[in-house]
């Protein structure tokens, strides 16, 4: 500050001139101060150059920015609540030991939990888990069939892997392990509202269902290395454990929902990751990717689906 606040000219001149030596910037100071502040700024114009450039370099690392944060907000249309369902009905089992994942108790934890067993049209079997915490049978009946019904929206080959569906009460985000759904009511509501429930529905069934298959893939991890970045940045972030997912969502979207999302959609989705999306078309031979049930599948959006 003081090299800004006086003149470092060396001259000085008036009534002051008699001691012009003692005076000069270099007797007082000035020269030196005011030389380590230009030297302060040129350090700190280098620090960020170097924190720009590397910057930069991560991001060219990683390929083009993600044009999304997460895929399901990609539209509350994808599925929605008059889309077909192949739930088929449900049945209590009793009330038994069960070991269920509650984040809200850190992990892991025994219930004496509701169990049902759901059934669907094309005669998949999930049992469903609902927490002690709710006041009696008809009230879990009522929160498992809510979410039955909803599973049961989902494409053949997302639900196909899922075993067990967890319902708790609770704020938490819906989480998912290989075979297992956790889904949290309050959470549930939430998403509902925003018009999200099905499509973070779907997210999580492909982490139940593909992820194990497909997220270390020979196939899967040439395709992400070729193309032009993530599809969203919970992808990004999350290469093995996300990507899988969060690419689904988009798969679906241009294959199956092209319709609801608009050529701006797809065209986006298709520029930054036609090899992810060239990857998932191709493990698409058997119907089993569509929506609900095969009879009521339309063709999948093939010619979209090239390598570019």
């Amino acid at each position: 500050m003081i090299g800004e606040q006086h003149s470092t000219t060396g001259r000085v001149t008036g009534p002051e001139a008699a001691s012009d030596t003692a005076c000069s910037p270099e007797a007082i100071g000035l020269t030196g101060g005011h030389t380590r502040l230009k030297s302060w700024r040129w350090t700190m114009v280098v620090v960020f150059l170097v924190m720009a450039m590397s910057a930069l370099a991560q991001s060219t690392s990683r390929g083009l920015t993600p044009p999304l944060h997460d895929t399901p907000a990609i539209s509350e249309n994808l599925i929605t609540g008059s889309d077909p369902t192949v739930f088929d009905s449900m049945r209590l089992k009793g009330q038994v030991r069960r070991e269920i994942y509650d984040e809200r108790k850190g992990g892991s934890i025994h219930d004496r939990v509701y169990l049902f067993s759901a059934s669907f049209k094309d005669g998949q079997v999930i049992e469903m888990h609902v927490n002690s915490e709710f006041d009696n049978a008809d009230d879990a009946e009522v929160a498992a069939r809510k979410y039955a019904v909803e599973v049961g929206r989902l494409p053949n080959i997302a639900r196909s892997g899922i075993k067990t569906i967890v319902v708790n009460k609770g704020d938490n985000y819906f989480t998912a392990d290989t075979g297992t759904i956790t889904i949290y009511t309050g959470n549930g509501e939430s998403l509902e509202l925003d018009g999200l429930l099905q499509e973070v529905l779907l997210h999580e069934a492909v982490h139940a269902t593909l992820d194990r298959e497909h997220s270390r893939a020979r196939g899967w991890l040439e395709a992400q290395s070729k193309d032009r970045g993530f599809i969203s940045k919970h992808a990004r972030n999350n290469p093995v454990s996300e990507d899988v997912a969060e690419t689904f969502v988009a798969y679906f979207a241009v294959a199956y929902r092209s319709d609801r999302i608009g050529d701006s959609y797809v065209n986006m989705i298709m520029f930054q990751i036609p090899h992810r999306m060239e990857y998932l078309n191709n493990q698409d031979d058997k119907g089993l990717w569509c929506p609900v049930v095969i009879e009521d599948c339309p063709p999948a959006v093939t010619d979209k689906m090239g390598g570019q």
